[in-house]
């Protein structure tokens, strides 16, 4: 039955996710509820627990792009591309590294909760009930790294 478990769970990766994790939120529930009538073994118990809490996690994008900083600023690509040259210079990243959002916005001096549901597609009062359940973690303080001669 677990093993069934975790094979629904990695198939839903590749379907509709919105659909797909209620159905396997209720079935988990169903199956919990069948196990705690049924005196189920603890580890089973807290497996599910933690299966159940992966299912009402959803992944958010925290890196950003250049189209993305030319749409939300209202500037032309290039400049947005120059924007993502200052930040990789300012932070000593390679050419293929990412930048998260979190360094853009402590370089540009913008809020990160506005420029992470933009980008997230996300409401501000749905961002703070997921900061305040643990669902998203907000970034403590980003330190410019200089370059060293």
């Amino acid at each position: 039955m677990f093993k069934t478990l975790l094979t629904t769970y990695f198939l839903i990766e590749c379907k509709n996710k919105i659909v797909s994790l209620f159905l396997l939120n209720h079935w988990i529930t169903m199956f919990m509820i069948r196990i705690n009538t049924t005196s189920g073994s603890r580890f089973l118990n807290t497996v599910l627990l933690v299966l159940k809490y992966i299912v009402k996690m959803k992944f958010h994008r925290i890196d950003i792009k250049s189209n993305e900083i030319a749409e939300i600023f209202g500037v032309t690509e290039g400049t947005a591309r120059e924007w993502i040259r200052d930040v990789r210079a300012a932070f000593n990243k390679n050419k293929k590294q990412k930048i998260t959002i979190a360094e853009f916005c402590s370089y540009k001096g913008v809020p990160y909760k506005s420029i992470f549901c933009q980008i997230n597609k996300m409401k501000f009062t749905d961002y703070d009930t997921q900061l305040l359940d643990g669902f998203i973690e907000e970034p403590k303080g980003i330190l410019i790294m200089q370059k060293s001669d």
